[in-house]
């Protein structure tokens, strides 16, 4: 490539573009591993049975207040 087809904006664009991908999928492994440790505290508590209400945010909230997550 010569000098006269760098597109700056480009590759900016390209640059951020990448960048979000990589903190997205980061986010994506932080909340997986916040939700195994939430689900294997339950189960330590023996709230086995109440695992499925984590799919209500307000009780997910509720869990990981109470657990400190």
């Amino acid at each position: 490539m010569s000098i006269y087809e760098y597109d700056e904006e480009k590759h900016i664009r390209m640059e951020r573009e990448d960048a979000y991908a990589d903190g997205h999928k980061d986010g994506h492994k932080d909340g997986q591993n916040r939700m195994l440790t939430l689900v294997q505290k339950m189960m330590e508590d023996g709230m086995t049975e109440k695992i499925p209400q984590l799919t209500t945010s307000d009780f997910l909230e509720e869990m990981l207040k109470k657990y400190e997550l």
